[in-house]
């Protein structure tokens, strides 16, 4: 586990909300458009709209489907990294901050400590469990 994939979570999270938010713009787009009437002749080419966007609104689900796969294997990995360290105050905020997403200031009020001191925690740990990566 590196301090990259600790904050992976919320990359997918985000991922996946914008995700939805394209999904529901397509589902309300509306398909039915009234016909131009400019006494010209159309083109020879067909195209199909709505079809298009049942595939494209499809692909989307797909990839909706392929994030949520991956967060939940994100989560099982950073799980059981808090397994392995021993301070419960050190294990929340790392919880609160990977896989709550919450920012420093939520963390601070949720354990009644300044925002800073919570980062503070969180930074030295990662520089002292990580600092293998620092080196490189």
């Amino acid at each position: 586990m590196t301090e990259k994939e600790l904050g992976q979570m919320h990359y997918l999270n985000r991922e996946i909300e914008k995700l939805n938010e394209e999904l529901s713009w397509m589902e309300c787009k509306s398909m039915i458009k009234s016909p131009l009437l400019t006494g010209m002749p159309f083109g020879t080419g067909v195209s199909d709209k709505t079809a298009d966007y049942a595939v494209r609104m499809e692909e989307i689900r797909e990839l909706i489907d392929l994030s949520i796969k991956k967060l939940l294997h994100t989560r099982a990995e950073i799980e059981r990294f808090l397994q392995e360290i021993e301070d419960p105050e050190l294990r929340l905020i790392i919880r609160l901050r990977s896989i709550n997403n919450l920012g420093w200031q939520e963390i601070g009020e949720e354990l009644g400590m300044d925002r800073r001191t919570a980062s503070r925690k969180y930074q030295r740990f990662c520089e002292e469990k990580f600092i293998h990566n620092v080196q490189e």
